[in-house]
Protein backbone atom coordinates (compact mmCIF):
# COMPACT_ATOMS: atom_id res chain seq x y z
CA UNK A 1 0.00 0.00 0.00
CA UNK A 2 1.05 3.58 -0.78
CA UNK A 3 2.42 5.60 1.64
CA UNK A 4 -0.25 8.13 0.81
CA UNK A 5 -2.93 5.61 0.58
CA UNK A 6 -2.07 5.21 4.56
CA UNK A 7 -2.07 9.15 5.08
CA UNK A 8 -5.44 8.54 3.40
CA UNK A 9 -7.23 6.26 5.78
CA UNK A 10 -5.81 7.99 8.21
CA UNK A 11 -7.30 11.15 7.96
CA UNK A 12 -10.36 9.24 7.27
CA UNK A 13 -10.56 7.53 10.60
CA UNK A 14 -9.92 10.58 12.17
CA UNK A 15 -12.87 12.37 10.71
CA UNK A 16 -15.51 9.86 11.02
CA UNK A 17 -18.88 10.78 12.85
CA UNK A 18 -18.26 7.95 15.36
CA UNK A 19 -15.24 8.83 16.46
CA UNK A 20 -15.54 11.87 17.38
CA UNK A 21 -17.13 11.55 20.97
CA UNK A 22 -14.32 9.41 22.25
CA UNK A 23 -10.97 10.10 20.48
CA UNK A 24 -7.95 11.69 22.32
CA UNK A 25 -4.86 12.76 19.93
CA UNK A 26 -1.39 14.15 20.42
CA UNK A 27 2.60 14.07 19.65
CA UNK A 28 5.04 11.40 20.67
CA UNK A 29 8.50 12.52 20.76
CA UNK A 30 11.10 9.47 21.01
CA UNK A 31 14.31 8.03 21.13
CA UNK A 32 15.22 4.98 19.53
CA UNK A 33 17.79 2.20 19.39
CA UNK A 34 17.92 -1.05 16.98
CA UNK A 35 18.21 -4.23 18.74
CA UNK A 36 20.23 -6.56 16.09
CA UNK A 37 19.20 -9.86 17.67
CA UNK A 38 20.68 -12.90 16.38
CA UNK A 39 23.44 -12.18 13.57
CA UNK A 40 26.50 -12.99 12.35
CA UNK A 41 27.34 -9.92 11.34
CA UNK A 42 29.11 -7.75 13.69
CA UNK A 43 26.72 -4.46 14.19
CA UNK A 44 26.78 -2.20 16.85
CA UNK A 45 23.61 0.06 17.58
CA UNK A 46 23.17 3.58 18.07
CA UNK A 47 20.86 6.31 19.49
CA UNK A 48 18.39 7.51 16.95
CA UNK A 49 15.35 9.80 16.90
CA UNK A 50 11.67 9.97 16.05
CA UNK A 51 8.67 11.81 16.59
CA UNK A 52 4.91 10.60 15.62
CA UNK A 53 1.14 11.40 15.87
CA UNK A 54 -1.04 9.25 17.70
CA UNK A 55 -5.07 8.59 18.16
CA UNK A 56 -6.84 6.37 20.87
CA UNK A 57 -9.75 5.52 20.77
CA UNK A 58 -12.09 4.55 23.51
CA UNK A 59 -13.99 1.39 22.92
CA UNK A 60 -17.17 -0.32 25.06
CA UNK A 61 -14.72 -1.76 27.27
CA UNK A 62 -13.60 0.80 29.46
CA UNK A 63 -9.92 -1.06 30.53
CA UNK A 64 -9.10 -1.01 26.24
CA UNK A 65 -8.64 1.15 23.70
CA UNK A 66 -8.04 0.91 20.17
CA UNK A 67 -4.78 3.20 19.40
CA UNK A 68 -3.40 4.45 15.84
CA UNK A 69 -0.58 6.61 15.14
CA UNK A 70 1.71 7.67 12.15
CA UNK A 71 5.69 7.30 13.28
CA UNK A 72 8.52 8.50 11.28
CA UNK A 73 11.95 7.28 12.85
CA UNK A 74 15.94 8.15 12.11
CA UNK A 75 17.68 4.61 13.14
CA UNK A 76 21.76 4.07 13.18
CA UNK A 77 23.55 1.50 13.33
CA UNK A 78 27.47 0.28 12.56
CA UNK A 79 28.68 -2.07 10.54
CA UNK A 80 31.60 -3.19 12.01
CA UNK A 81 33.55 -4.76 9.44
CA UNK A 82 33.01 -2.53 6.99
CA UNK A 83 33.58 0.41 8.80
CA UNK A 84 30.85 2.23 7.82
CA UNK A 85 27.38 4.04 9.68
CA UNK A 86 23.68 2.74 8.40
CA UNK A 87 21.48 5.68 8.61
CA UNK A 88 17.80 5.27 7.45
CA UNK A 89 14.72 7.27 7.53
CA UNK A 90 11.52 5.12 8.21
CA UNK A 91 7.96 5.96 7.69
CA UNK A 92 5.61 3.77 9.64
CA UNK A 93 1.93 3.23 10.55
CA UNK A 94 0.36 1.39 13.52
CA UNK A 95 -2.26 -0.08 14.89
CA UNK A 96 -2.75 -1.86 17.89
CA UNK A 97 -4.94 -1.64 21.36
CA UNK A 98 -4.18 -0.24 25.13
CA UNK A 99 -4.98 -2.38 27.84
CA UNK A 100 -5.06 -0.68 31.20
CA UNK A 101 -3.70 -3.57 33.96
CA UNK A 102 -5.61 -3.59 37.04
CA UNK A 103 -1.87 -5.34 38.35
CA UNK A 104 -0.04 -2.30 37.65
CA UNK A 105 -1.06 0.95 38.67
CA UNK A 106 -1.56 3.82 36.44
CA UNK A 107 0.17 1.58 33.42
CA UNK A 108 -1.19 -0.05 30.38
CA UNK A 109 -0.13 -2.83 28.48
CA UNK A 110 0.65 -2.30 24.59
CA UNK A 111 -0.38 -4.85 21.82
CA UNK A 112 -0.06 -4.38 18.09
CA UNK A 113 1.11 -3.92 14.60
CA UNK A 114 2.65 -1.89 12.73
CA UNK A 115 3.92 -1.76 8.69
CA UNK A 116 7.25 0.26 8.02
CA UNK A 117 8.46 1.91 4.42
CA UNK A 118 12.21 2.84 4.45
CA UNK A 119 12.13 5.82 2.92
CA UNK A 120 15.54 6.62 2.56
CA UNK A 121 19.30 4.95 3.39
CA UNK A 122 22.68 5.91 3.29
CA UNK A 123 25.52 4.15 3.86
CA UNK A 124 28.43 6.30 6.06
CA UNK A 125 32.23 5.36 5.69
CA UNK A 126 33.51 6.02 8.92
CA UNK A 127 37.07 4.00 8.14
CA UNK A 128 40.76 5.92 7.44
CA UNK A 129 40.76 5.23 3.34
CA UNK A 130 40.53 9.04 1.78
CA UNK A 131 39.29 6.70 -1.49
CA UNK A 132 35.58 6.38 -2.71
CA UNK A 133 32.59 8.18 -1.84
CA UNK A 134 32.28 8.77 2.02
CA UNK A 135 28.25 8.41 1.80
CA UNK A 136 26.31 6.35 -0.79
CA UNK A 137 22.78 5.99 -0.72
CA UNK A 138 21.58 2.30 -0.68
CA UNK A 139 17.90 3.21 -0.57
CA UNK A 140 17.49 1.24 -3.93
CA UNK A 141 19.98 -2.11 -2.63
CA UNK A 142 16.91 -2.75 -0.16
CA UNK A 143 14.78 -5.63 -1.53
CA UNK A 144 12.48 -5.32 2.09
CA UNK A 145 11.37 -1.49 2.05
CA UNK A 146 8.50 -2.24 3.28
CA UNK A 147 8.85 -3.88 7.04
CA UNK A 148 6.10 -5.89 8.50
CA UNK A 149 6.57 -5.87 12.65
CA UNK A 150 4.74 -6.53 16.35
CA UNK A 151 4.97 -4.30 18.91
CA UNK A 152 4.90 -4.34 22.47
CA UNK A 153 5.40 -2.32 25.58
CA UNK A 154 3.98 -0.34 28.67
CA UNK A 155 2.48 3.29 28.75
CA UNK A 156 2.82 4.74 32.51
CA UNK A 157 0.41 8.09 33.26
CA UNK A 158 2.44 10.61 34.15
CA UNK A 159 -0.92 12.90 34.26
CA UNK A 160 -0.92 16.56 32.94
CA UNK A 161 -1.37 14.89 29.46
CA UNK A 162 1.63 13.06 29.02
CA UNK A 163 2.63 9.11 29.62
CA UNK A 164 5.56 7.55 29.23
CA UNK A 165 5.83 4.72 26.60
CA UNK A 166 8.43 2.21 26.10
CA UNK A 167 8.00 -0.13 23.17
CA UNK A 168 9.78 -3.21 21.47
CA UNK A 169 9.10 -3.55 18.08
CA UNK A 170 10.19 -6.71 16.06
CA UNK A 171 10.51 -7.05 12.23
CA UNK A 172 9.13 -10.02 10.78
CA UNK A 173 10.70 -10.36 7.24
CA UNK A 174 14.17 -8.52 7.76
CA UNK A 175 17.69 -9.60 6.61
CA UNK A 176 21.24 -9.19 7.64
CA UNK A 177 23.26 -8.67 5.02
CA UNK A 178 27.26 -7.57 4.82
CA UNK A 179 26.75 -4.22 4.17
CA UNK A 180 23.45 -3.57 5.67
CA UNK A 181 20.05 -4.87 7.52
CA UNK A 182 17.20 -5.25 5.19
CA UNK A 183 14.24 -3.79 6.02
CA UNK A 184 13.91 -1.85 9.12
CA UNK A 185 15.70 -3.63 12.40
CA UNK A 186 14.33 -4.66 15.32
CA UNK A 187 13.95 -1.65 17.60
CA UNK A 188 13.32 -0.26 21.65
CA UNK A 189 11.85 3.09 21.73
CA UNK A 190 11.13 5.58 24.57
CA UNK A 191 8.82 8.33 24.48
CA UNK A 192 6.69 10.68 25.58
CA UNK A 193 2.83 10.83 25.19
CA UNK A 194 1.60 14.48 25.19
CA UNK A 195 -2.19 15.06 24.45
CA UNK A 196 -3.04 17.96 22.37
CA UNK A 197 -6.82 17.75 22.82
CA UNK A 198 -9.59 15.24 23.40
CA UNK A 199 -12.63 15.02 20.59
CA UNK A 200 -16.11 14.75 22.14
CA UNK A 201 -19.44 15.63 21.19
CA UNK A 202 -20.42 18.95 21.13
CA UNK A 203 -23.99 17.54 22.29
CA UNK A 204 -24.63 19.47 25.65
CA UNK A 205 -24.71 16.00 27.31
CA UNK A 206 -22.10 15.28 27.17
CA UNK A 207 -20.78 18.91 27.89
CA UNK A 208 -22.85 18.55 31.44
CA UNK A 209 -21.51 14.77 31.68
CA UNK A 210 -18.60 16.28 32.38
CA UNK A 211 -19.06 19.22 34.51
CA UNK A 212 -21.06 17.22 36.65
CA UNK A 213 -17.67 14.57 36.69
CA UNK A 214 -15.42 17.41 37.41
CA UNK A 215 -17.53 18.68 40.60
CA UNK A 216 -18.47 14.66 41.50
CA UNK A 217 -13.67 14.32 41.45
CA UNK A 218 -13.47 16.81 43.91
CA UNK A 219 -16.96 16.15 46.27
CA UNK A 220 -18.05 12.68 47.21
CA UNK A 221 -19.17 9.75 45.94
CA UNK A 222 -21.78 7.87 48.44
CA UNK A 223 -22.10 4.39 48.41
CA UNK A 224 -25.08 1.93 49.51
CA UNK A 225 -24.40 -1.62 49.23
CA UNK A 226 -26.99 -4.34 48.15
CA UNK A 227 -24.79 -7.30 47.54
CA UNK A 228 -26.55 -10.50 48.34
CA UNK A 229 -26.99 -11.43 52.15
CA UNK A 230 -23.60 -12.19 54.18
CA UNK A 231 -21.50 -11.56 50.75
CA UNK A 232 -19.93 -8.17 51.24
CA UNK A 233 -19.91 -6.48 54.92
CA UNK A 234 -20.23 -2.48 54.28
CA UNK A 235 -16.63 -2.56 55.90
CA UNK A 236 -15.21 -4.99 53.36
CA UNK A 237 -16.99 -2.77 50.91
CA UNK A 238 -14.83 0.09 52.23
CA UNK A 239 -11.77 -1.39 52.45
CA UNK A 240 -12.09 -2.35 48.54
CA UNK A 241 -13.02 1.08 48.15
CA UNK A 242 -10.24 2.78 50.03
CA UNK A 243 -7.90 0.36 47.62
CA UNK A 244 -9.27 0.53 44.39
CA UNK A 245 -10.94 4.27 44.26
CA UNK A 246 -9.01 7.25 43.98
CA UNK A 247 -11.86 9.45 41.50
CA UNK A 248 -13.61 10.97 44.49
CA UNK A 249 -13.68 11.24 48.34
CA UNK A 250 -16.04 8.14 49.30
CA UNK A 251 -18.43 7.06 52.03
CA UNK A 252 -20.32 4.10 52.79
CA UNK A 253 -23.94 4.39 53.64
CA UNK A 254 -26.43 2.55 56.69
CA UNK A 255 -29.37 2.12 55.20
CA UNK A 256 -30.84 4.45 57.66
CA UNK A 257 -28.62 7.18 56.48
CA UNK A 258 -29.57 7.38 52.89
CA UNK A 259 -32.14 10.12 53.28
CA UNK A 260 -30.52 12.47 55.51
CA UNK A 261 -27.42 12.22 53.03
CA UNK A 262 -30.28 13.07 50.17
CA UNK A 263 -31.51 16.33 51.93
CA UNK A 264 -27.42 17.36 52.36
CA UNK A 265 -27.42 20.43 49.90
CA UNK A 266 -23.92 19.31 48.64
CA UNK A 267 -24.83 15.56 47.81
CA UNK A 268 -24.58 14.88 44.06
CA UNK A 269 -24.30 11.37 43.51
CA UNK A 270 -24.44 7.94 44.89
CA UNK A 271 -23.49 4.25 43.63
CA UNK A 272 -25.03 1.01 44.35
CA UNK A 273 -22.57 -1.83 44.56
CA UNK A 274 -24.66 -4.96 43.93
CA UNK A 275 -28.36 -5.78 42.51
CA UNK A 276 -30.16 -2.73 41.32
CA UNK A 277 -32.39 -1.66 37.98
CA UNK A 278 -29.98 -0.84 35.13
CA UNK A 279 -33.17 1.16 33.77
CA UNK A 280 -36.64 1.18 34.63
CA UNK A 281 -37.53 -1.21 31.75
CA UNK A 282 -34.90 -3.67 32.69
CA UNK A 283 -34.96 -6.64 35.15
CA UNK A 284 -32.72 -6.24 38.08
CA UNK A 285 -29.11 -6.79 37.54
CA UNK A 286 -25.62 -6.67 39.29
CA UNK A 287 -22.93 -4.47 39.08
CA UNK A 288 -22.49 -0.84 39.98
CA UNK A 289 -24.97 1.50 39.42
CA UNK A 290 -24.38 5.36 39.37
CA UNK A 291 -27.64 7.38 40.18
CA UNK A 292 -28.07 10.90 41.08
CA UNK A 293 -28.93 12.80 44.55
CA UNK A 294 -32.81 11.42 43.52
CA UNK A 295 -31.46 7.98 43.02
CA UNK A 296 -32.37 8.19 39.97
CA UNK A 297 -30.49 5.90 36.85
CA UNK A 298 -28.29 8.93 35.46
CA UNK A 299 -29.02 8.50 31.76
CA UNK A 300 -26.11 8.39 29.04
CA UNK A 301 -23.50 9.34 28.24
CA UNK A 302 -22.96 8.78 32.11
CA UNK A 303 -21.01 5.47 32.89
CA UNK A 304 -23.95 4.78 34.64
CA UNK A 305 -24.09 0.92 34.66
CA UNK A 306 -21.10 -1.06 35.41
CA UNK A 307 -21.35 -5.11 35.13
CA UNK A 308 -19.39 -8.04 35.02
CA UNK A 309 -19.16 -10.65 31.92
CA UNK A 310 -19.66 -13.99 34.36
CA UNK A 311 -22.10 -16.99 33.91
CA UNK A 312 -23.32 -19.14 36.50
CA UNK A 313 -25.60 -21.23 34.31
CA UNK A 314 -29.28 -20.86 35.25
CA UNK A 315 -28.76 -18.66 38.21
CA UNK A 316 -29.73 -14.96 37.99
CA UNK A 317 -27.08 -12.75 38.10
CA UNK A 318 -28.23 -11.10 40.90
CA UNK A 319 -24.92 -11.28 43.32
CA UNK A 320 -21.77 -10.31 43.18
CA UNK A 321 -20.46 -13.83 43.86
CA UNK A 322 -17.03 -13.15 45.29
CA UNK A 323 -15.06 -9.97 46.80
CA UNK A 324 -12.84 -10.19 43.54
CA UNK A 325 -15.74 -9.37 41.53
CA UNK A 326 -16.53 -6.47 43.94
CA UNK A 327 -13.17 -5.40 43.44
CA UNK A 328 -13.27 -5.72 39.37
CA UNK A 329 -16.52 -3.80 39.05
CA UNK A 330 -14.86 -0.79 41.40
CA UNK A 331 -11.67 -0.83 38.75
CA UNK A 332 -13.65 -0.60 35.97
CA UNK A 333 -15.61 2.14 37.55
CA UNK A 334 -12.55 4.32 37.91
CA UNK A 335 -11.78 3.71 34.77
CA UNK A 336 -15.13 4.39 33.42
CA UNK A 337 -15.22 7.67 35.79
CA UNK A 338 -11.67 8.58 34.42
CA UNK A 339 -12.46 7.81 30.69
CA UNK A 340 -15.87 9.86 30.81
CA UNK A 341 -13.85 13.29 32.40
CA UNK A 342 -10.49 12.73 30.11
Amino acid sequence: MKIHHWILLFSIGICQPALAQNFSYGLTPSINMPIIGNSSISYATNIGFGLGMYLDYKTRAPQIKAVGSINYNRLNYDVEEKSTKIQTDNFGLTFGIKYASEMLDNSSILLGFNNTQVLGATSIYQGRNNTGPKEVNITSQFNNRSTFNFYTGFEFDLKSNTSLVATYTYSINKTYLADFIDAQPNMFSLGVKIELGTKNSENNQYTLMRKDLMQLSADALYFINRSCEGEMSNFQLDSLLRIHYTFSAFRVLEDNEIAGVQKQPNTRNFAVVGSFYPSLDEMPSSGIFLLDKDLKNLPFPYPNFIRLEFDFGNKKKMCLYSLDNAARLIFLLEAELNAALN
